[in-house]
């Protein structure tokens, strides 16, 4: 009888959390080494691949192994937040397989549940981070690597960036990461808030305390309890607001509404903003203490547009996300597609792609995506300085390449062929900007096609 599910890890031993409900299932169970020794007569649906014991390089070469002898099987990676999504993602894309991106965090005993229902077929699915924490940029790497290391402090954390840029995401990432998993995520968006009532909305109030208060009410601080709370827009607080906070961030005391009683907060206390703090301190409108006890730690962010390489990653996770949801069956995309959402400047960031994604995938017929799906106007996209390119290739190793490629040559044109201004643009060093013309072949007289 052929095994449906094999459970991968380094020794061949398993988490005793996982040993019931294995054994209940049947799954077989193998260490790394005797994958390749075993006369696979019926290939298993399902791969889980324990990475926790593995370091980076042992990872990536099983994750060749998967795509050169396990075509079709779905693989989920069981890991913690250490786990290296760049290399891993290197290795699938150089593989030329079809990957199914998903990104997920869950127990052991939930991924292998869900394997012991129907598993249907489908191509490789990489479980990994948090939704939309896909990357190739350096800036973002760094700051969930950032955001890996500071999950579990108490200290107070800044999330800066413009509006749809996934700062709640990121919050509540770093929440799932951290050891207040457990414990409640909860968020506070200050702006879907009447400024009179946001004082009662934090900390409570008794019955009574005020006119239409007929009921005690639990404040969002208490709510979080020993878990996380993510204050948003928190520039939106009025001084006086302003002042109480301050005080349940420097010693985490605070009082409901009509009572004298001084309750403690024990949530890790998360805020964002998609202004510049700084600028509303020297405004008059933040209180500059507040602003010096929030922004111990902060994390910023990048928009969409300065993230080009990263859009058809998202895209397609997006994609697959929505088609389970709408139960859309099979989504076609093209490379032609996916090369137009880089010419739109995404003022709403990844919040906006979604929302466009939802409206293509709702009005698309038969399974095709076009670009007049997304309802995004020429009025609406980036002007470009020559012709758009349809780039030609079957990976997307080969999109990725050329859409960088051509990003790079369009940078340096539109600033008249001057190499240091063209990489404060793309937000790379110049080193980085000459490695990437010699890598991908540009040619002097590429660039000065529009610079003269």
């Amino acid at each position: 009888m052929p095994f449906r599910c094999v459970l991968i890890s380094s020794s061949g031993h398993i988490p005793p959390s996982l040993q019931d409900l294995v054994q209940q299932q049947g799954f077989a169970v193998l260490a790394l080494p005797e994958l390749l020794d075993v006369p696979w007569q019926h290939k298993p649906d399902t791969l889980f691949f324990d990475v926790r014991q593995l370091s980076a390089a042992e990872i990536n070469s099983a994750l060749q192994v998967f795509s050169a002898n396990f075509s079709g099987t779905r693989v989920v990676i069981l890991h913690d937040h250490g786990f290296p999504l760049d290399s891993a993602l290197s290795v699938m894309l150089e593989a030329d397989a079809e990957w199914d991106l998903r990104l997920r965090q869950e127990p052991d005993q939930q991924w292998l549940q869900l394997a012991a229902g129907a598993v249907r077929p489908a191509p490789f699915r990489l479980a990994v981070g948090s939704q939309n924490l896909l990357t190739w940029h350096p800036e973002v790497h760094n700051m969930l690597q950032t955001a890996s290391r500071l999950s579990d402090s108490r200290v107070p954390l800044l999330l800066s960036g413009e509006t749809g840029t996934g700062k709640s995401t990121t919050a509540q990432t770093i929440h799932r990461w951290s050891t207040r998993a457990q414990a409640p995520f909860v968020f506070f968006p200050c702006g879907a808030v009447s400024r009179d009532l946001i004082y009662a909305e934090l900390f409570g109030h008794r019955r009574g305390a005020f006119t239409g208060a007929i009921h005690d009410r639990v404040g969002k601080i208490e709510a979080a309890g020993t878990g996380t709370l993510l204050i948003d827009e928190v520039d939106l607080l009025t001084l006086d607001d302003q002042a109480k906070l301050l005080r349940v961030v420097e010693t985490g005391q605070y009082e409901r509404i009509g009572t004298v009683e001084t309750s403690m907060s024990q949530c890790r206390l998360i805020f964002a903003s998609n202004v510049d703090l700084a600028a509303e301190v020297r405004a008059g409108r933040f209180r500059s203490d507040l602003y010096f006890r929030i922004n111990v730690l902060e994390l910023h962010l990048v928009p969409l547009r300065n993230r080009l390489r990263d859009i058809p990653l998202i895209a397609i996770d997006c994609l697959h996300n929505l088609a389970a949801e709408h139960n859309s069956g099979s989504l076609n995309v093209t490379l032609k597609f996916l090369n137009g959402l880089a010419h739109h400047n995404w003022p709403g960031n990844i919040r906006e792609l979604k929302n466009r994604l939802l409206r293509a995938v709702t009005l698309c017929e038969a399974g095709e995506i076009q670009s007049q799906h997304l309802g995004i106007s020429q009025l609406e996209t980036v002007p470009i300085t020559a012709p758009v390119k349809v780039i030609q290739t079957n990976s997307l190793t080969g999109y990725v390449a050329e859409a960088s490629r051509e990003a790079i040559v369009s940078c340096i044109r539109a600033h008249g062929n001057r190499k240091s201004a063209a990489a404060k643009a793309l937000n790379i060093s110049r080193s980085t900007l000459y490695r990437k013309i010699k890598e991908y072949g540009i040619q002097e007289q590429e660039c000065e096609m529009a610079g003269g």
